[in-house]
């Protein structure tokens, strides 16, 4: 068994919409998907990896995994929601094949905004086309969770600023 398909990574980053159910519906594609993900993890991380003498590469290994299997859960549910068909076995091979760009962060400075837009819109395709929902309801199931995120970091950023806001008198200006 051939761990990672080549040609279906070149048509992921063609954006060939029909490959997404192609490895859905792939009883093999569980393994490849992930050995996708985690070496465009480790390529896209290469820099951090390298400053962090390996370090990071642990983190990378076990995290990347743990964020595909519960992100693409939460993802899931929403799909679900705007009336997605695919189970959430095939749901997760797609969007491992998704993140093939973020291997383009090994390229520095530039690399990681670049595979970070063009992994956002496989993952849109991804959801599209295995879930079998409309471009606008993909998007909608992307992006929700984006929003309140958001949303979250506002509200904890403001609750930390009325936190210390008050820890120094009003008329302090510094020195």
């Amino acid at each position: 068994m051939q761990y990672i398909d080549f040609k279906r990574i070149e048509r992921v980053l063609k954006l060939d919409k029909t490959v997404y159910k192609e490895i859905r519906d792939d009883k093999d594609a569980l393994v490849p998907a992930l050995a996708v993900l985690l070496l465009s993890a480790v390529i896209g991380g290469l820099w951090s990896i390298l400053a962090s003498f390996g370090l990071a590469l642990v983190a990378v290994v076990i995290g990347t995994p743990i964020g595909w299997v519960i992100g693409t859960g939460i993802l899931h549910i929403i799909a679900k929601l705007f009336g997605g068909k695919s189970t959430y076995t095939g749901y997760l091979k797609a969007m491992g094949y998704a993140e093939a760009p973020m291997a383009l962060g090994v390229i520095p400075f530039v690399g990681s905004f670049i595979g970070g837009i063009w992994s956002l819109v496989c993952v849109i395709y991804a959801t599209k086309e295995a879930q079998e929902i409309s471009m606008g309801k993909a998007i909608a199931v992307v992006l929700i969770p984006v929003v309140l995120l958001v949303i979250l970091a506002l509200i904890a950023g403001m609750y930390f600023i009325s936190m210390f806001g008050g820890m120094y008198p009003r008329g302090y200006s510094g020195y």
